[in-house]
């Protein structure tokens, strides 16, 4: 489901939840190709898991809302060629929950 770095048997359960968390978000809140929606959610369920590695990494390395909300935005930009907008609002959406969820996590 994720890539290299993801949560498996020598993961920390925290680590786990945290890469779960990043993967909800990014699945139901930034969703820029709007799969969440579609009748057949299930089936494309793993549609944003190759990017939640780079999100955690991205949490860890301090980056603030804004610039995460940018990442986000080049990554529907250039990984799925969408953009406008509702996307950059949805990243930035996304990001400051995923920042509200990352130091709650931490504390």
């Amino acid at each position: 489901m994720w890539p290299e770095a993801a949560p498996g048997p020598a993961m920390p359960m925290r680590m786990a939840a945290l890469f779960k968390a990043v993967d909800e978000a990014l699945f139901h809140l930034w969703d820029p190709i709007g799969v969440a929606e579609m009748a057949a959610a299930d089936a494309v369920r793993d549609e944003y898991c190759g990017y939640v590695a780079a999100v955690v990494a991205a949490l860890q390395q301090s980056m603030d809302a804004q610039a995460l909300a940018a990442y986000l935005d080049m990554l529907a930009r250039e990984q799925m060629s969408i953009e406008g907008r509702h996307i950059s609002k949805k990243s930035q959406v996304t990001a400051n929950a995923l920042l509200d969820y990352y130091h709650h996590w931490q504390a």
